[in-house]
């Protein structure tokens, strides 16, 4: 059917969106299992065309063109996204699948989620091609979501069958189970994940808080890194219960290098090499105070002494190497 201006401006357009909703994420679980499913992103969209008060049939060649485009804005002058269709109407009705891309390749998916305020605008397009004779509808439809399409932004089951990719800070505080791979690169605090892939994490907050620069913890406990006076990472330790700061290391504590002790070392035992008890070599009756020295490098672990009330002869350190 071949359809002139004059025509065109007599058509009487009335259309809606399929099902009530714009969306683009469809739910498709033909074999029940997600991970296999391939949900094409295309937006259904029905309507009513009329010459002089009769209802159009344009099938086949005689298909109607139109021109769908959406502005992000009621009026934005250029569009975000637009497709021309050629468009079959049976007893005046028709339905166009927009999408998946528009004619210069943009995905309609990418649209929706990066515009604020989505308005449809539709063209009807000569069949003659010539620009002049294209009919804009007048009143661009303005884009809103359903009720389940809101419902799924706060959904309380949520499975991935697939790989998921979070760009952007995320919340999630109930059970996610994922059993694809998971990239997570935004500020994430993530409470209860069970990943059965591949798990690629970069800036998450794994549900809990970190120490600060000191007064932190309970009993003011902290552990910092003094980039200032001492140059070390530093453990404070805790007086929660009143007194002096203690740390506590109820494990095996394997120490590379040189332990510097600045107050008094206590151990209940040393493991320790090369010990020898040195004497002063004095005999103990001559009522003279005496000193016994370990050698130079070694450390003493203990000492004994046959006079009765003094460190006098007969004494001897027991010395020991590092």
């Amino acid at each position: 059917m071949q359809i002139s201006k004059m025509q065109l401006c007599a058509l009487l357009l009335a259309a809606s969106f399929a099902g009530g909703a714009f969306a683009t994420v469809l739910q498709a679980f033909a074999d029940g299992d997600p991970s296999t499913d391939a949900v094409p992103r295309i937006v259904p969209y029905q309507g009513v065309l009329e010459l002089n008060g009769q209802p159009v049939n344009a099938v086949g060649e005689q298909a109607v063109s139109i021109r769908f485009e959406l502005f992000d804005g009621a009026e934005a002058e250029a569009p975000v996204y637009s497709q021309s269709l050629a468009v079959e109407v049976y007893g005046g009705r028709f339905t166009a699948g927009i999408g998946p891309t528009d004619d210069s390749g943009i995905a309609i998916a990418d649209v929706i989620a990066g515009a604020d305020d989505l308005h449809l605008g539709m063209t009807l397009l000569n069949q003659l091609d010539n620009p002049e004779d294209d009919v804009t509808m007048a009143n661009r439809q303005r884009i809103l979501a359903s009720p389940y399409a809101m419902w799924s932004t706060t959904a309380t089951h949520f499975v991935v069958g697939n790989s998921l990719t979070v760009a952007g800070p995320t919340d999630l505080n109930g059970g996610v189970a994922v059993t694809g791979d998971a990239s997570v690169s935004g500020d994430s605090t993530l409470n209860n994940v069970t990943v059965n892939g591949l798990a690629t994490l970069n800036g998450v907050n794994l549900a809990y808080e970190p120490w600060g620069s000191g007064g932190d913890g309970d009993g003011g406990a902290a552990i910092k890194n003094d980039n200032g006076e001492y140059q070390r990472l530093m453990i404070v330790g805790n007086n929660s219960a009143g007194g002096r700061r203690q740390v506590g290391l109820w494990d095996d504590v394997t120490i590379n290098n040189d332990l510097d002790v600045g107050g008094t070392l206590r151990a209940g035992s040393f493991r320790h090499r090369n010990c020898t008890w040195r004497g002063n070599g004095l005999g103990w009756n001559d009522n003279t105070y005496h000193q016994v020295f370990c050698a130079a490098g070694e450390f003493m672990t203990g000492w004994r002494c046959y006079a009765t009330d003094r460190l006098d002869g007969e004494c001897a350190a027991y010395c020991c190497s590092p």
